[in-house]
């Protein structure tokens, strides 16, 4: 479920922390900034966020669909970590790639123990207008010792859009709600999950001290992660949509 676990449904071609290019926490790596560069990105990949798009539409052998994927020139920060020492993982070294405008993890490379280059990550980065928020139409892992990849987070099929600054609350995680969505059917009368219980409706959007209400709001987070390697002040937890 975190760190180095295999993540699931990827039949071992990434690890719990892959998701969303980089996931959980920092704390085995020792991080270091190396600098701005520009280089090619994935970016508004809008025609690969399609919900139209089939599996096989995307899918091509050994990448994906590359008539369906749009790159730009961007600035880019390189952020490095290395494995500290006593610590474990099956990546011995990370490279990240932020891009400047979004602070997405644009690509990443990741290192075996033995320092080679073992699998290389896409976040093809879309603007979603309705949420006035930046995200992923899908991402790509490529393991180059095996020749096979995975793609996740693909948006096809999808009977509605991504919904941002969703909030559950803890109930939705007890036994008595999953025995619920275990017994419910699609004729069903619907009822309240938690009997004696109201679910609120409304909810107050999430603020982060010193910015507009935000989708999520962690000062544990790659953003912070990044301005704390910058020798920038995070006293103010940063506001992103994206870790």
């Amino acid at each position: 479920m975190a760190y180095d676990g295999p993540g699931t449904a990827a039949d071992g071609l990434r690890t719990s922390d892959n998701a969303d290019m980089y996931s959980g926490s920092p704390d085995r790596y020792d991080w270091k900034l190396e600098g701005k560069r520009e280089i090619y990105i994935p970016y508004n990949n809008f025609r690969l966020a399609d919900p139209a798009l089939s599996v096989a539409d995307v899918a091509g052998k050994g990448h994906i669909n590359q008539g369906l994927a749009r790159y730009e020139k961007h600035r880019v920060w390189k952020v490095v970590g290395e494995l500290k020492s006593g610590k474990r993982h099956i990546y011995n070294k990370r490279v990240l790639y932020l891009d400047e405008d979004t602070w997405q993890i644009a690509l990443a490379e990741h290192y075996d123990n033995r320092g080679e280059l073992w699998r290389v990550s896409e976040g093809f980065h879309v603007q979603f207008t309705y949420a006035d928020t930046p995200w992923y139409a899908a991402e790509a892992i490529y393991d180059l010792n095996s020749s096979r990849y995975l793609i996740y987070g693909l948006l096809v099929d999808a009977q509605q859009p991504i919904e941002f600054g969703f909030r559950a609350s803890k109930s939705e995680y007890q036994p008595a709600a999953l025995r619920h969505l275990g017994s419910s059917s699609p004729k069903a009368p619907r009822r309240r999950p938690f009997p004696g219980r109201r679910r609120r409706t409304r909810r107050k959007p999430r603020t982060c001290p010193g910015f507009r209400p935000s989708p999520a709001c962690s000062d544990y987070s790659t953003v912070t992660l990044f301005a704390r390697l910058r020798g920038w002040s995070t006293s103010v937890p940063l506001s992103t949509a994206t870790w």
